[in-house]
């Protein structure tokens, strides 16, 4: 008895699931149907005529342009904090910055986040400026980032080494395992 009553509660939750598809189904090909086929663009005032990435010929080489090339050209530190004053922008900043440079750029960069004078005013972003720059290092060359890591203050290596670890451990799980080894073995 009780073997019946769970085939027919099953039977009905299979009669009622299909009927739900169904209905869902048949509401989907209404609107399919009957929604207007109009370019999505136009009518949140986009121009179509322009696209978003074009081709700049300088010097009889194709320069890609994207809304975001010209607008962060900066060269140090001191510069982002100089002409950005919001988060994003300054993020935004050094992403283009540490993205287009070889490893003595960046190992510049993350000696130029250690002025005294820059810390006085912008502690809250250089840590994430040096995540950063060890994050990129760090596939550049992992001992120029390991030697920068350890040539830190204590109170500066703190925050950085889980993120460096982790980076590291995507380029060398051996050599990161080493040098998380090394860390604990100073500290300890």
């Amino acid at each position: 008895m009780n073997t019946r009553a769970t085939t027919n509660q099953t039977v009905k939750n299979l009669t009622l699931f299909l009927s739900g598809a169904l209905l869902a189904t048949g509401v989907l090909l209404v609107l399919y149907f009957t929604m207007p086929f109009e370019n999505t663009q136009d009518q949140v005032g986009l121009s179509t005529e322009v696209p978003l990435t074009t081709t700049q010929i300088t010097n009889d080489s194709p320069v890609p342009v994207s809304p975001t090339n010209g607008i962060y050209t900066v060269s140090s530190i001191t510069e982002i904090f100089t002409n950005y004053s919001g988060s994003f922008d300054r993020y935004a900043a050094l992403f283009a910055l540490v993205s287009r440079s070889d490893e003595k750029k960046i190992v510049e960069l993350f000696e130029g986040t250690l002025d005294k004078r820059l810390n006085e005013n912008n502690s809250e972003y250089l840590d994430g400026f040096r995540r950063t720059m060890l994050s990129k290092l760090v596939r550049l060359n992992p001992d120029m980032a390991s030697t920068l890591y350890q040539n830190l203050e204590t109170d500066l290596q703190t925050p950085l080494t889980y993120s460096l670890a982790r980076e590291w451990a995507n380029v060398d799980l051996d050599s990161v395992v080493d040098f998380v080894i090394q860390i604990c073995f100073l500290r300890c």
